[in-house]
């Protein structure tokens, strides 16, 4: 299971890259804190709705950025019960969260891979992702290759 989320400032949804495991998660998720029903729900998740995503990081995203703003110390990962762990990290303004069942490092890893590819394709207007389809598809795209890179080749892992 694996997700990637971007949420802006207010809150809303940017980018999101996940598999189909963390959807079905989330309509899971959803359904038990009645957000929507089981008949809204189909068997193979193409998508979630953005909104049924806000809702359930809504919560999440505002106690990290109240931590960072008022307290200046900011929490990096929660693991949940179910072993799934949220890692989260904060770039010009915007909070990227990554959500899976791997070790907070790995996904810590991959947040800041993520935050690299996305300074380097959109530089500090992340928002830009929100607005154009064809960034938002060449960062998934490059997310999906440092994925499999990392799985075949281990000199992907030393970033140096």
């Amino acid at each position: 299971m694996l997700g990637i989320l971007i949420f802006d400032h207010l809150n809303d949804l940017i980018y999101i890259k996940s598999d189909h495991s963390f959807l079905r998660h989330v309509q899971g998720m959803a359904i038990a804190q009645g957000l929507t029903s089981p008949s809204e729900i189909s068997n193979v998740p193409a998508a979630v709705e953005p909104n049924l995503l806000v809702q359930l990081f809504s919560p999440l995203i505002t106690s990290h950025q109240v931590m960072d703003v008022q307290f200046g110390n900011p929490y990096s990962s929660i693991t949940c019960h179910d072993n799934t762990t949220i890692a989260l990290q904060k770039y010009e303004g915007c909070v990227f969260v990554c959500v899976g069942r791997q070790e907070e490092e790995e996904l810590q890893r991959l947040l800041n891979i993520v935050i690299r590819l996305t300074k380097l394709l959109v530089g500090p207007c992340v928002n830009v992702l929100r607005e154009s389809s064809e960034r938002r598809r060449v960062l998934g795209r490059l997310v999906k290759a440092w994925l499999r890179l990392v799985q075949q080749q281990q000199c992907y892992l030393v970033e140096a």
